[in-house]
């Protein structure tokens, strides 16, 4: 006879005695388990009951550079802005920026990485960081305390460096 009818791969005998050890990893084990499919960050909690929409923090908006095309002829800086929705920068623990090369988004392309400040709305990118005519792609996203963040935005463009 079977301890439980949902373990079939591994029934266990009424008369085999399985230590409370084992009863405690494989409790622990399911536990953890069901922690880490509700906190995938897919923007959805599955249960078998019903899907619940995780909260997001608001998006933050770019708004310079405008153009597809940025121009850094004998410039030090690319000057990059954002507002954040809402203003308020309680509870907001940083931005999370990044530089990638082209328009792929994912580590291998990753050349810089900046948590910054929540009250700050610029960051100055050094010119040395870009190529002539080579595209470029940035992303900005809110961090709270309340481990609530945004989607990212993404700005692509094309830098060009006359001489």
């Amino acid at each position: 006879m079977c301890r439980s009818a949902a373990s079939k791969m591994s029934c266990t005998s009424m008369d085999s005695d399985m230590s409370i050890d084992g009863e405690f990893r494989l409790i622990a084990i399911c536990m953890a388990a069901a922690l880490l499919i509700c906190s995938v960050d897919v923007g959805y909690c599955s249960s078998s009951w019903d899907m619940i929409p995780l909260q997001r923090a608001p998006t933050p908006q770019i708004t310079d550079p405008k153009n597809e095309v940025v121009d850094l002829s004998g410039k030090q800086h690319l000057e990059f802005k954002w507002r954040a929705p809402g203003g308020a920068t309680s509870g907001r623990r940083y931005f999370d920026l990044r530089l990638y090369k082209g328009y792929v988004t994912t580590a291998p392309f990753l050349l810089l990485k900046e948590r910054i400040d929540p009250a700050r709305s610029v960051f100055m990118f050094d010119s040395g960081l870009f190529e002539d005519g080579c595209v470029y792609t940035v992303t900005i996203r809110q961090l709270y305390f309340s481990r609530l963040k945004s989607r990212p935005a993404k700005c692509s463009f094309t830098a060009i460096k006359g001489h």
